[in-house]
């Protein structure tokens, strides 16, 4: 330890005879040197036989031969690889250094240190932890110099009102006061509390060091297809559709595509030609129209109208080809025939059991025959009699059920499934607790979709039992609409947000998109082509691709396609509807202007 403490450790020796320490001076140690290489101790003796040579040899004529010693002559000297181990562990530990390092100490030595430097991050050994600096303190105002100019300074009524006011809510926490000279300054009496009030903002003050991401914005976005690429879709305004005087419920075109119905608040229903916007049919009924849908089987033609007297009314348009219109009435003759059968069984049930409570129908169905003149002249050929009013009205893709939905109740009659062909009616949820905003059948399997305000409900209609439930993490969800291959779902909400669901992939979303500022109202999946659409208040309707993959191992391909802009309007409603048709990339909208957009 001594001898790294002290640089002239090496000097110093120690003297047995007398019990203490001797420094040797320079002239010392060089006698040593001197004695230890064998030469006289004095500097200045010289040797008088130093410079003599005797020569024995007679023969010896030269002294000195030209030619190089043989390495075989040379051995290492073993003092001198001593004494350069020495050397070069004494550089290693730093007791010799090289010139440059010298100087350089030197000069710091002589430098001068700059007594305004910021030494508020002192210097660290690097294995301790990152001092994390403090907050520092505000800089001083105008207000609180010595010697403040005069619009600083408070007068009577500011000085009253700071006086009056709580200290949480003045602006400065003390009174400016003016000084004409420095040693005039009394002294300030809360210093303490300032330096308190300090101690506690560094103590109580969390401090964390946030690591800035230098990322490119455009590297976090997916890679996307160009649009241009994702044709046939709909891009601008065809046709218009004016004939309704009130507010358009609701829409369907017919399977074929060639007509298109739609009913307003006025109990009025207007069938349309697709392609050219003339009408063809026109019908008004006692009551008004919550929502219409054409029967999704191409073979029958049938529209069903749910109004507001709890009827479901279904309508035979008679149009063009004639033979599935005739085949059509042939068709609920044959039902009607096998409904007026099962109703003389049923009363004999009834008398052998008169113990048992007669249990209500979900609902009455009548066939309009042809004494019922005032109701076949207006093509009426049947009529479902519900206890509730029907909000929405939706078919199963094979044409045979169909399901009614009433929004305004909690009874085991919100949502009944009703088959055509048997006239009978069925409530598959039973005393049902919540509201049913929508509803909705798989396309291939006999499952049920039934949608909440925050969840969608998967039914088995052959055990009537519940499958599964989706969270959609939605306030309130609006609408619902089913992929044509069935695995996948989106539902509208009106907290502005479409949510895509993927089966495959448990009761979480797969994708939540928020684009809109306002309350999406209807979505809608195409039939045919890998597009899906949003009717939203704001007057807008966005179109999307969204690509199903048959490998289970793909991920959804969801692409932003067009914005179609209507009519601006200022009303919480912009697009009550929209509707794919059935063979075209061309969507139908409704809006508060009491039109019907076609967009292709």
């Amino acid at each position: 330890m001594k001898r790294k403490e002290d640089k002239d450790f090496w000097r110093y020796i120690k003297d047995e005879l007398n019990n203490k320490k001797i420094r040797l001076s320079d002239e010392e140690i060089a006698m040593i040197q001197r004695i230890r290489k064998g030469k006289y101790a004095d500097v200045g003796y010289v040797d008088p036989n130093r410079y003599q040579i005797e020569i024995n040899d007679p023969d010896f004529k030269f002294p000195m031969n030209s030619s190089m010693p043989p390495k075989s002559r040379f051995v290492p000297s073993k003092w001198e690889r001593q004494k350069v181990m020495k050397l070069v562990h004494a550089m290693r530990m730093g007791w010799i250094k090289p010139q440059s390092e010298l100087d350089k100490a030197a000069e710091e030595s002589q430098k001068l240190w700059d007594i305004w430097e910021d030494d508020s991050i002192p210097l660290r050994q690097k294995h301790l932890p990152r001092q994390i600096p403090a907050q520092k303190d505000e800089l001083p105002m105008h207000s609180e110099s010595y010697n403040p100019p005069q619009e600083y300074l408070f007068d009577e009524e500011e000085l009253k009102e700071w006086e009056n006011a709580d200290e949480s809510e003045r602006r400065i926490n003390y009174v400016p006061q003016k000084y004409s000279a420095l040693r005039k300054i009394q002294p300030y009496d809360r210093l303490v509390n300032d330096a308190f009030e300090r101690c506690v903002e560094l103590y109580l003050c969390p401090r964390l060091i946030r690591k800035k991401l230098r990322i490119d914005a455009a590297k976090l976005l997916p890679k996307l297809p160009d649009a241009s690429e994702l044709k046939p879709f709909p891009t601008f305004e065809a046709l218009k559709y004016v004939g309704h005087k009130a507010k358009i419920a609701g829409i369907s075109v017919d399977p074929e595509g060639t007509y298109l119905a739609s009913g307003d608040a006025q109990g009025k229903v207007i069938v349309w030609h697709a392609y050219t916007g003339k009408i063809v049919r026109e019908y008004s009924l006692d009551a008004a129209v919550h929502d219409l849908q054409w029967n999704s089987n191409r073979n029958i033609q049938l529209i069903g109208v749910a109004t507001e007297g709890d009827n479901v009314i279904f309508i035979n348009p008679c149009l063009s080809p004639f033979e599935r219109s005739k085949a059509t009435d042939v068709l609920l003759s044959k039902y009607s025939a096998a409904s007026r059968e099962t109703e003389p069984e049923e009363m004999e049930n009834e008398e052998d059991e008169p113990k048992k409570k007669k249990a209500q129908p979900k609902a009455t169905w009548h066939y309009y025959s042809d004494e019922d003149t005032d109701y076949t002249l207006k093509n009426w050929r049947l009529s479902v009699k519900l206890a509730v009013i029907p909000q929405k009205l939706v078919w199963h893709s094979k044409g045979d059920y169909f399901a009614t939905v009433a929004s305004h109740t909690q009874t085991a009659k919100q949502v009944l499934v009703h088959c055509l062909s048997k006239s009978k009616s069925l409530a598959i949820l039973g005393k049902f607790k919540g509201v049913v905003e929508a509803v909705e059948f798989h396309p291939t399997e006999p499952s049920f979709f039934v949608a909440t305000r925050t969840s969608v409900l998967l039914y088995n209609l052959q055990k009537q039992s519940l499958i599964k439930k989706f969270l959609s993490g939605s306030k309130w969800i609006s609408s619902l609409s089913i992929h044509p291959k069935g695995d996948n779902f989106i539902v509208g909400t009106y907290d502005n947000k479409v949510i895509w669901f993927d089966r495959d992939m448990g009761a979480k979303p797969y994708k939540s998109l928020k684009y809109s500022d306002k309350a999406i109202k209807n979505v809608q999946f195409h039939r045919k082509y890998p597009l899906f659409a949003s009717a939203s208040s704001d007057g807008s309707v966005y179109v999307f691709h969204g690509m199903v993959y048959d490998d289970l191992l793909q991920n959804a391909l969801i692409v932003p396609l067009k914005l179609l802009q209507g009519k601006k309007v200022a009303e919480e409603a912009g697009i009550v509807n929209c509707i794919f048709h059935p063979k075209q990339p061309w969507i139908f909208s409704i809006g508060v202007d009491n039109e019907i957009r076609l967009w292709s």
